[in-house]
């Protein structure tokens, strides 16, 4: 809330808040206008500045973008999510390990699920069994960690919050 309080000391000392020269309008923002590039991700600070500007304060995208010193491309994105922006990954990390068992494994996954809990393979028993009839070299870590993230994939359910009154 850094921004809040020097807009806050800004309107209260009768300084034009509006004017770009104003060390106050940029409060919200990590760095300077003059230091921030494009290329450069936007922090969470600096979107929830710029959509107070823009649906508290009614600033157009292109005033943002004039007085901040970025893209209105940029304005747009940081009024289009609120989320923080994370990086993801566009195409899948190779694992040279584990590469050509992960199919087996999965398809020992989906078969324990029809069996009784009791005789359902663990990570540990899965790491065995590859070592003793496919001479696998990797460690018991690696089968525990691509295991748990198959499990802990779950789909997502989406209930429509709709009330028939």
């Amino acid at each position: 809330m850094r921004w809040a309080t020097s807009i806050l000391l800004a309107t209260a000392s009768n300084i034009n808040v509006d004017h770009p020269e104003n060390p106050f309008l940029y409060a919200g923002f990590a760095k300077k206008p003059s230091v921030l590039k494009e290329e450069e991700l936007l922090r969470m600070v600096d979107i929830e500045f710029i959509r107070k500007k823009h649906f508290i304060e009614g600033w157009s995208i292109r005033k943002i973008a004039k007085n901040l010193g970025i893209s209105r491309q940029s304005v747009r994105k940081a009024l289009a999510s609120s989320e923080i922006p994370r990086y993801k990954l566009t195409v899948p990390r190779p694992c040279p390990v584990m590469d050509p068992y992960k199919d087996l494994i999965m398809s020992w996954l989906e078969a324990d699920k029809k069996a009784p809990p009791k005789q359902r393979h663990t990570a540990k028993r899965i790491h065995d069994r590859l070592v003793e009839e496919y001479g696998f070299t990797g460690g018991e870590s690696t089968v525990r960690h691509f295991v748990r993230k198959l499990k802990d994939s779950k789909t997502e359910v989406y209930i429509p919050l709709t009330a028939d009154w």
